[in-house]
């Protein structure tokens, strides 16, 4: 018994020098934090489809008349007018965007345009000469370079422009009693419906694949004269020229939208 009673105090005491010989071990340090760039969200890179509207504004052509010096029909200048039309299309395109951001890429559209010039000079005794160019559909095929700001592109853009051009021209009646009763005439013209066009845009993409934009093209298709010629039987001429020595030009402003295939 008593030498139990003394295994018990010597392990009484031989405990609390056990447990201070125990080293509990430090919590480990925290993991330094790593802070991540930015990432480009948005890429402008791939394929897109789309569809634009605006409209068309610019000069509409001048004319001029001339009778040889046969005052009795009077001769000048006429002036055009500026006038507003209508563009609708649709449009394809392929972008590819560089690591700087920098966007290259090209873009086709084909448009319905209702644009025509008309001018007319009548004379004293109420003749009328007139012509009219109407430009019955519009395309483009241009090459595009701008900067991305992540989902906003500012860019440049130009290229060849293509048109359907028709001419038409009226000239006074030549039945007897009229001023021009002994005159024949006959038109010539000068079209050209082949050009190019110029201008600058800034796309949103609003969401991963659909972005809506604006863009400003000049567009000019070359000259597109015509030239009514009327001479008698003495020799007598007169001479109707429309848009003379000017080219057929104009400015468009549309909104777009289209879907990418990125």
């Amino acid at each position: 018994m008593k030498r139990f009673a003394l295994l018990l105090t010597t392990a009484a005491f031989a405990t609390p020098a056990m447990a201070a010989d125990i080293i509990a071990p430090e919590p480990p340090a925290p993991a330094p934090m790593v802070i991540e760039p930015i990432a480009q969200t948005t890429t402008w890179t791939g394929l897109n489809l789309g569809v634009q509207a605006g409209g068309v504004f610019g000069h509409n052509g001048d004319a001029s008349f001339d009778t040889g010096g046969n005052a009795a029909f009077g001769e000048g200048d006429v002036d055009g007018d500026d006038t507003g039309n209508f563009i609708g299309g649709a449009n394809i395109g392929y972008d590819y965007q560089f690591q700087n951001n920098v966007v290259l890429g090209a873009v086709a559209d084909f448009n319905y345009i209702n644009r025509k010039k008309d001018t007319s000079y009548t004379t004293p005794d109420g003749s009328e000469f007139s012509s009219e160019t109407k430009l019955n559909y519009l395309g483009t095929v241009r090459a595009r370079l701008g900067y991305a700001m992540d989902n906003v592109l500012f860019y440049g853009t130009g290229g060849l422009a293509y048109g359907d051009v028709k001419q038409s021209t009226s000239t006074p009646s030549t039945a007897a009693g009229s001023e021009f009763a002994d005159y024949d005439f006959t038109t010539d013209s000068d079209k050209h419906s082949v050009g190019y066009a110029v201008g600058a845009g800034v796309d949103y993409m609003a969401t991963q694949n659909l972005s809506f934009g604006v863009e400003y093209l000049y567009t000019n298709l070359g000259k597109n004269t015509q030239t009514i010629n009327g001479t008698d039987g003495l020799g007598n001429e007169v001479s109707f020229k429309s848009d003379d020595d000017k080219d057929l030009d104009f400015h468009t402003v549309w909104a777009k939208a289209s879907y990418h295939f990125n």
